[in-house]
């Protein structure tokens, strides 16, 4: 969809970040993300869901919701990079051109 640019099989580690996509506008603005960007936008949406849940639960219970949100996400990403992210088809599978 935004042509994922080719990465060879490598011996060792390159410094520096690699290139994932071959359109120059994607790499730059969409596939990087800082830091202080996460805090800008999730920051003032986290601290309006924990008003929100302030009304109607308890201190502890808003604790444990948020703790099964961290171990979820945590299981979610570990899952889509293991089995997603680093996925390799069988060369066997596929079909002829």
């Amino acid at each position: 969809m935004f042509y994922l640019a080719p990465h060879p099989k490598l011996d060792r580690p390159r410094r520096g970040s690699p290139l994932m996509f071959r359109v120059p506008w994607i790499e730059k603005y969409l596939s990087r993300v800082r830091p202080w960007h996460v805090v800008a936008i999730w920051g003032p949406f986290t601290l309006y869901m924990l008003y929100r849940a302030s009304e109607h639960l308890g201190a502890l219970a808003i604790a444990g919701w948020a703790a099964l949100g961290v171990l979820s996400w945590t299981l979610l990403e570990y899952l889509l990079h293991r089995w997603v992210f680093h996925f390799e088809p069988d060369p066997s599978s596929s079909i002829p051109a």
